[in-house]
């Protein structure tokens, strides 16, 4: 269900965040661990608060706008998060 936010599809959200940010730390030489999972936890909430809340109800808001905007915040929040630790 679009936007449906629930216990066990939040818990998977972040531990997908929270796999993506180890991956990172392994891969990458000064990880940045706490800035992928702070930014991905944030941006899969903000996806399901817009897609319960808006999408469907704005004509031009549909899975696609909805998934740019959550990624585009993720980036965002990356950066300020990361410029910050």
């Amino acid at each position: 269900t679009d936007g449906a936010i629930t216990l066990l599809g939040t818990a998977g959200g972040i531990a997908g965040a929270l796999v993506i940010a180890v991956l990172a730390r392994v891969l990458v030489p000064g990880g940045f661990l706490m800035t992928v999972a702070v930014a991905g936890i944030a941006a899969m909430l903000l996806d399901s608060l817009l897609g319960a809340t808006l999408q469907g109800r704005l004509r031009w808001l549909d899975n696609d706008a909805v998934n740019l905007a959550a990624t585009a915040a993720g980036a965002g929040i990356a950066a300020l998060v990361g410029t910050r630790s």
